[in-house]
């Protein structure tokens, strides 16, 4: 938005110049041009700063679609080994909680790629899944967006508490989870 303002000013302020003095109101596109610009800025920076601070230490961060989801299974249904890799790993996954009938007070769930998955009714695929467990004690209710989980994968998921058609392959032994700083 900002930037489109920032864009919408520029315009402005060139056709008010071609009309050589017939339109007033250059100072205030102007200042629409630099408000804007410098909005657009700001925006950019609290963005990238939330991001880069939102793993938290001694986890690396995974995306879920690069990382997990596209890279899928590998001959004869065997893992692919970048996924096989992460295996024991601690790592940060950032994913859209698949809503069950439970919206509160949740100690296992699943996380998928993307919200078209979670919201829409679609059956994710396997790879596109992971399921979530929280430590002894802790609870978790229901994120609509992003959601952050920090913990423990495992490319073995035989604990499975989802009630899916297929169950989740993948989990997470998860020590943190958080709505995520920002939605991207």
């Amino acid at each position: 938005m900002c930037l489109a303002a920032g864009v919408m000013g520029l315009v402005t302020l060139t056709k008010i110049r071609k009309t050589r003095g017939a339109f007033s109101g250059g100072k205030t596109a102007l200042v629409g041009v630099i408000l804007g610009g410098v909005a657009a800025v700001g925006n950019v920076g609290i963005s990238i700063l939330l991001f880069s601070t939102e793993v938290p230490d001694g986890f690396d961060a995974v995306n879920f679609t690069a990382d997990i989801s596209k890279k899928g299974f590998g001959e004869k249904l065997a893992l692919h080994p970048d996924i096989a890799a992460l295996n024991g790993k601690k790592i940060y996954l950032r994913g859209f909680m698949y809503r069950g009938k439970q919206r509160e007070g949740l100690t296992s769930f699943v996380i998928v790629k993307d919200n078209q998955q979670c919201c829409f009714g679609r059956q994710p695929n396997q790879s596109d899944m992971v399921e979530v467990f929280l430590p002894a004690g802790q609870t978790f209710d229901l994120e609509l967006g992003l959601t952050g989980v920090a913990g423990t994968f495992r490319t073995s998921n035989i604990r499975s508490k989802s009630d899916l058609q297929h169950r989740p392959i993948y989990r997470i032994d998860a020590e943190m989870c958080k709505r995520a700083k920002v939605d991207f």
